[in-house]
């Protein structure tokens, strides 16, 4: 695609760029390129490519003095079948007639345009310079460069002395502030956190434990021991006994928050009506807990803490029927909370 011809203005080129010269077009908008593989015996007379295979968007559009830059890029993407590039044009939009086309050039030479998915890519960068006179004369300059096919991206990337020279100084003291930045300063703020979970000053310094031997640690300090009904958990300071009488000290993690329960046969008698003291399986550290107990069985009686005789060890329930009179042997099952 080397040996393209001087563009030409076609008859519609010509007299858009006559309203431009007199200021009857108040915004000149080029909007795209087209290749086709036909043979015009009149570029002037063109209206339309003979025969257009492709439509490729302007990536941009550079006036500057009395020259216009205008950049595509040329790819066989979605093209679905070879064809011979033997001609391209520019368009452009005319206030009177809307989009026409501009300027045309043609090779005689041509380059084949490969079907989308063949053995060959092609990737061209294509920009086109037009000089526009005072005399309405248009000169022509065309620039292609090959872009990088992803064989080639491989290559490079699979080449180990591509970056042998790079070298980066990574500071770790940099704290990350976005997720977008250069590249050695998006490795620094790496380096920064690895220090701030090292807790070492240098992010080259290893920790004081790796992970894994923190997770087998951890593992084996979560492992349940049992003794019996007894179990501990030590590395969460987790302690109990499952029993009919029983209880959970769920330790340091939970502000020493322990649970008991249990079942308690009242075997005396007095004012208070049928009573026992219920030992608990574990003290308390203090005698601020409470007891929820119900009666165990099928009379309709009332169980009740009684106030005045109570520590940490132990506590005293008392049970009555609704309407005041009890026995001995009634059962309560019971819950304690407290620390």
């Amino acid at each position: 695609m080397a040996s393209w011809k001087p563009w030409t203005l076609t008859n519609k080129g010509q007299q858009f760029q006559a309203k431009v010269n007199a200021g009857l077009v108040d915004e000149v908008n080029y909007t795209k390129f087209a290749i086709g593989d036909g043979i015009a015996s009149s570029l002037e007379s063109l209206t339309e490519l003979v025969n257009k295979k492709m439509d490729l968007p302007l990536k941009s559009v550079t006036p500057q003095n009395n020259t216009v830059s205008f950049n595509t890029l040329i790819t066989n993407t979605d093209v679905e079948e070879d064809f011979y590039c033997r001609e391209m044009g520019l368009y452009v939009t005319d206030p009177d007639d809307g989009e026409i086309l501009f300027a045309v050039t043609t090779d005689n030479n041509p380059d084949l345009m490969p079907a989308d998915g063949s053995a060959t890519t092609v990737a061209y960068d294509f920009t086109l310079v037009l000089v526009f006179s005072n005399t309405g004369n248009v000169v022509s300059f065309v620039k292609m460069d090959a872009l990088a096919t992803m064989q080639d991206i491989e290559n490079h990337n699979t080449n180990a002395d591509a970056h042998k020279n790079l070298a980066l100084i990574i500071n770790d003291l940099l704290a990350p502030t976005a997720d977008k930045n250069t590249l050695v300063n998006l490795l620094s703020n790496v380096a920064y956190m690895l220090t701030q979970i090292t807790g070492k000053d240098d992010w080259k310094a290893g920790p004081a434990a790796s992970i894994a031997a923190i997770l087998s640690n951890l593992q084996g300090s979560l492992a349940v021991n049992w003794d019996g009904n007894k179990f501990t958990v030590p590395a969460l300071g987790v302690s109990g006994l499952m029993a009919q009488n029983g209880y959970i000290n769920f330790g340091k993690l939970f502000g020493g928050l322990i649970v008991q329960w249990g079942l308690l046969t009242m075997p005396l008698t007095g004012e208070v009506g049928a009573y026992g003291y219920c030992t608990f399986p574990v003290s308390f550290n203090t005698n601020q807990y409470r007891v929820v107990s119900i009666h165990s069985g099928t009379n309709a009686a009332i169980v009740y803490q009684l106030n005045t005789e109570f520590d940490a060890q132990h506590c005293v329930l008392c049970s009555k029927m609704y309407d005041g009179s009890y026995t001995t042997a009634w059962n309560a099952n019971w819950i304690a909370i407290g620390r």
